[in-house]
């Protein structure tokens, strides 16, 4: 006959051991990590709430050593400055000197020779003062991505864009995705051809013109590129409000600035990679003066203006004004 014995009291001990000691090496965990929770057993709507604190928390804690950096190199270019200044002042110095009547040929000679150092050492001093192997005072700042993020994530920012001209009112904001216009007209880059036409826009000389000639107050377009650089312009008439969306749009213009939006209201929507270069002297990448831009979406523009001889700054600025 079989015969099954069961320590009922012995099982009961067991069970209460095991739950104990569960409980001990929960608190444990607790006391060794300072955390409550520190797995989704211990809270998991609580566990998901603090992951996503602590994802934040280090963006934020990257966000302050983004905004240190850029203090850094905004401290780097005002000490240059600041000498550049001093030399300036002295150059002045010296020109209200040599136009005194008692000052002699060979004294004048001396003190040309001494502006000359100086106007060598400002130009100097423009191609010195980098920071992170960025040139900031030479003229192609405008070359930067313009991706100093300031956020815990990809919130929208605005910042200004420096300029040394006169600059338009200037916007930057930053978005995963380019936010889409409302029937908007597509121009590909493959069909622009001299005398190219439509409703609001027309291709002549390289050339192409938004005029809005024909379509409601805000026209919007969509202008897709090859990835290839050609030697063409975009200009937006003046008082005309536009939308445009740039999808590797590669400009390298020698006429004048790549993309011209002077005295119009424009907003710049970034597909991709494009690039706005100007090869003519002095001219700006994308020239802004008097007008009103808005540049976001998840692409990147590369700017930059054209070298001038004989300019304190290098040229025209990526963005800006002339």
């Amino acid at each position: 006959m079989m015969e099954m014995r069961t320590n009922i009291v012995a099982i009961t001990t067991n069970r209460h051991l095991v739950n104990h000691a569960t409980q001990m090496g929960r608190g444990i965990r607790r006391v060794s990590s300072g955390f409550r929770i520190n797995s989704a057993a211990d809270d998991a709507s609580g566990a998901a709430i603090a992951n996503m604190m602590r994802s934040q928390l280090r963006g934020i804690n990257q966000a302050i050593r983004n905004t240190q950096d850029a203090t850094s190199m905004i401290q780097t270019a005002d000490a240059g400055l600041h000498q550049i200044n001093d030399m300036v002042q002295r150059i002045r110095e010296l020109v209200v000197t040599a136009a005194n009547d008692s000052t002699t040929i060979e004294q004048r000679e001396m003190l040309q020779i001494e502006i000359n150092q100086l106007t060598d050492e400002i130009n100097a001093i423009s191609d010195r003062t980098q920071y992170n192997s960025t040139g900031l005072l030479s003229g192609n700042t405008g070359r930067l991505s313009n991706n100093l993020r300031m956020g815990d994530n990809f919130t929208p920012f605005t910042r200004s864009l420096p300029s040394f001209y006169n600059t338009a009112s200037l916007h930057i904001f930053q978005s995963q995705q380019a936010p889409p216009l409302p029937n908007a007209i597509v121009i590909s880059q493959l069909d622009l051809v001299d005398g190219a036409s439509g409703t609001g826009w027309n291709f002549t000389d390289g050339v192409l013109n938004i005029t809005g000639i024909g379509l409601p107050d805000q026209i919007n377009f969509q202008i897709r590129g090859t990835g290839t650089e050609t030697d063409n312009r975009i200009v937006v008439n003046e008082g005309v409000t536009a939308g445009i969306i740039l999808e590797n749009v590669n400009l390298v213009s020698s006429q004048g600035p790549a993309l011209d939006v002077r005295n119009s209201t424009v907003d710049l929507r970034l597909v991709g990679r494009s690039v706005m270069i100007s090869n003519a002297s002095g001219a700006a990448g994308v020239q802004t003066t008097g007008g009103d831009l808005t540049i976001h979406g998840p692409g990147s523009l590369e700017a930059r203006g054209g070298y001038e001889e004989g300019s304190p700054l290098g040229g025209g600025a990526g963005i800006g004004g002339a």
